[in-house]
């Protein structure tokens, strides 16, 4: 789902797979792309995206928390937002399948029996077929783990390209190609979710929350399959209607952000999601077709 690589290579994904010898037959690449700075592409793409968009929320709920104290006479709802720390945890997986199941049938026609029953003749085909099958699979996973821990003082309020009403950042977010960055991850909706709290709940100012984590998982699946038919004599192949050669690709993108008044409480609280969310089991393995 890199920004440089056209999602319009999924239907051909199958055709790649077969030429490039992958299907699970080796280490998958993270992109279906000739491009030898693929994965690295990705990954620089993910996360430009998540810092642009954690950026531009995190400096937005700042402003607005200074404008409605300023205007209510108060004091600020969440100060330590200005200087806690956010973690960032990507996790990319590919998982290949693909399956042989190929099958020959041996017939051999006699002449056939004629049978006289009374004034009846009953005539009666004769052979012998004989059925083989053999079948095998193969699977490959890649699981890519990265994370990165930012000061939120020095990343986002420190950078003005993270200013709302004229930085590149917030204007740019919607240059990104690919299934990931062409979505809304809803940064801004989840913190000013949570950070509201603090102003309609009057006990709650001026309190620091241990952390606040969100979750965010894309899941892209494909597959094909290819079945030739022989209908020959005295030997015919894959008759059984069963797909002779299956492919199957799955690709999980899973991020983790999580913020924190300190950099221990939010790595403990990013570890503790990542065991009970899909981060842990983020491989959702797409089964060729005709395979339970």
């Amino acid at each position: 789902m890199a920004g440089q690589t056209n999602i319009l290579v999924v239907p051909f994904a199958f055709a790649l797979c077969i030429s490039n010898a992958g299907c699970g037959l080796r280490t998958p690449d993270m992109e279906i792309s000739n491009d030898p700075n693929a994965t690295l592409n990705v990954v620089n793409d993910i996360m430009n995206h998540v810092e642009d968009e954690l950026g531009c929320a995190i400096n937005q709920l700042i402003i607005e928390d200074k404008l409605d104290a300023e205007h209510a006479r108060l004091p600020r709802a969440y100060p330590w937002l200005d200087k806690s720390t956010a973690k960032i945890s990507l996790k990319l997986t590919v998982d290949e399948k693909s399956t042989l199941n190929a099958g020959l049938s041996y017939s051999d026609f006699f002449t056939n029996a004629v049978s006289t029953i009374g004034k009846t003749v009953i005539t009666t085909p004769r052979s012998f077929v004989l059925g083989a099958n053999i079948g095998g699979s193969s699977d490959a996973t890649r699981i890519d783990n990265s994370d990165y821990t930012f000061s939120v003082a020095d990343a986002f309020v420190a950078d003005k390209n993270y200013d709302p009403t004229s930085g590149r950042a917030c204007k740019a977010l919607a240059e990104y190609d690919g299934v990931l960055f062409k979505s809304d991850l809803h940064i801004r909706d989840w913190l000013e979710s949570r950070l509201a709290q603090f102003w309609l709940h009057p006990e709650a100012k001026q309190a620091v929350p241990d952390t606040l984590t969100t979750d965010i998982t894309f899941v892209v699946m494909y597959n094909g399959n290819v079945t030739p038919t022989w209908h020959l004599v005295p030997v015919s192949y894959n008759t059984g209607g069963s797909a002779f050669f299956n492919a199957a690709r799955t690709r999980t993108d899973d991020v983790i952000i999580t913020i924190g008044s300190t950099k221990d409480q939010v790595t403990t609280a990013q570890n503790i999601q990542k065991q009970n969310s899909g981060f842990s089991t983020a491989i959702t393995t797409a089964s060729p077709p005709n395979q339970p």
